[in-house]
């Protein structure tokens, strides 16, 4: 927890000091927008930008609540769910702050013209997405909008993928 605490600061402190730089927009939603970030340290940063609307900040602050628990039981780091770095508040606008990923499943796909994956890549995809559900279950948490664009993968070179998006989450 001091190293995610370390990281906040840090990344808030950037932000508040205008240190932190855009460096693109990774996509858009009916929630906000998701862009990779790059602070004063050279490290890069996803941050989420929910839209100033009631609902969208209310599921926002569940959401943070939600992978605080998740963040915090699975120190190691094993359970292939999205790592929350921190969050703030800019104005109005709720941030979260996440470890930067490659791409989600729908645009793999995408890539492949349509054609899909190995066998043996949709086996280590699928028993990594089973071990985030195991371990959601132990949580009491139920995700709820498992889909493609909600699978990302890690590194375009390693067959490693982790679970985000637990904004419409809740517990069992």
């Amino acid at each position: 927890t001091q190293h995610l605490l370390q990281t906040y600061l840090a990344v808030n402190n950037a932000h508040c000091s205008n240190t932190i730089k855009e460096i693109k927009s990774l996509g858009k939603g009916e929630f906000g927008e998701v862009a990779l970030y790059k602070d004063r340290k050279g490290l890069n940063h996803a941050v989420k930008k929910i839209k100033n609307q009631k609902q969208v900040t209310k599921a926002a602050k569940k959401e943070i609540h939600i992978l605080q628990i998740l963040n915090r039981n699975d120190p190691s780091n094993k359970y292939n769910i999205i790592r929350m770095r921190g969050h703030y508040l800019n104005g109005t606008h709720q941030c979260i702050i996440f470890e930067p990923l490659a791409y989600n499943l729908y645009e793999l796909i995408k890539k492949t013209n349509h054609k899909g994956v190995s066998l043996y890549l949709t086996c280590k995809f699928g028993i990594q997405l089973l071990n985030a559900l195991q371990f959601l279950k132990t949580q009491g948490i139920i995700h709820t909008d498992i889909k493609p664009e909600n699978i990302m993968v890690c590194h375009p070179r390693r067959a490693k993928i982790k679970l985000i998006d637990f904004g419409s989450s809740c517990f069992i």
